[in-house]
């Protein structure tokens, strides 16, 4: 089998998959929200919580929180969410509700982030909730691609970012 070895930072590598999903799903997304998907799957690429913690009592949790660790809790949760409904439906499925449900909490705590920020981030956040459907259909179609059937909770949640490039088979 050959072997390709690729010299790309990861980000680059997010985008490239992520603007390939875009393509595949016919939905172009502005540079906002591109680089906001891009970076969410280079922050959360080894997130022990995404497969570990229930998304309804972390977004129980951040709202009962004030200031700057409500905002944080809210994001980490919109974005897990939206990694969970769009790239890792099955891990959605194993928990016995739908990827559906994960978009609704995601909404819900990008809808909470967008009433409490201050302008700038309120407009950001609150795209991110109008855009979750297209986001999750990005994300859909990215894990459709070949190159990204590989990709398992297990094999992102394993890759240090920290680490050289890597020879990946096919």
């Amino acid at each position: 089998m050959p072997s390709i070895i690729t010299d790309k930072p990861r980000v680059e590598l997010f985008r490239d998959l992520v603007r390939e999903g875009e393509e595949r799903a016919r939905e172009p997304l502005d540079e906002t929200l591109e680089s906001y998907l891009v970076f969410t799957l280079v922050e959360h690429l080894r997130d022990p919580v995404l497969a570990a913690e229930p998304m309804a009592l972390s977004l129980l949790d951040g709202l009962e929180q004030v200031g700057g660790v409500r905002e944080q809790r809210l994001r980490a949760v919109g974005d897990r969410c939206l990694l969970i409904a769009g790239f890792f439906p099955d891990l959605a499925r194993r928990r016995l509700v739908t990827p559906g449900y994960y978009a609704a909490l995601g909404r819900h705590a990008y809808d909470e982030l967008a009433a409490a920020m201050r302008a700038s981030l309120a407009e950001l956040y609150q795209a991110l909730s109008e855009a979750f459907d297209a986001l999750v259909h990005v994300l859909s179609a990215c894990r459709a691609l070949p190159a990204a059937r590989p990709l398992s909770l297990s094999v992102v949640a394993d890759r240090d970012s920290r680490q050289p490039p890597r020879t990946r088979r096919h």
